[in-house]
């Protein structure tokens, strides 16, 4: 049986679907509102508490949120510099910045 990730939605505590259905496995399908999304058999009991708006569709099973990486040992990272870079040592053309020309006339 196709399966279908929703979330519950009404006032919380609220019951938002209670389906028996063998293509829940051993047990009643019981979600209330303010529990995370969950992926679920797509049975008729679902597809009416989707119509009746007991139900929000999610694309895709929320993605666990994942930790910032960390620098590997023994190397430091690298922060940016703090001056401005040599205006001599840019490329022709380039200008680093606290030189550019911002269309106001001295």
């Amino acid at each position: 049986m196709e399966t279908i990730t929703v979330l519950p939605q009404g006032p919380d505590g609220r019951v938002a679907i209670w389906d028996r259905d063998p293509a829940h496995g051993d047990s009643d399908l019981f979600l209330t509102a303010g529990q995370p999304a969950v992926t679920i058999a797509l049975t008729s009991g679902v597809r009416q508490a989707i119509r009746d708006g007991r139900l929000l569709v999610l694309a895709a099973p929320p993605e666990p949120v994942a930790e910032s990486p960390k620098p590997r040992k023994g190397k430091k990272a690298e922060s940016p510099p703090d001056t401005p870079p040599d205006p001599a040592a840019l490329p022709d053309g380039v200008a680093s910045g606290d030189d550019q020309d911002d269309g106001a006339e001295a």
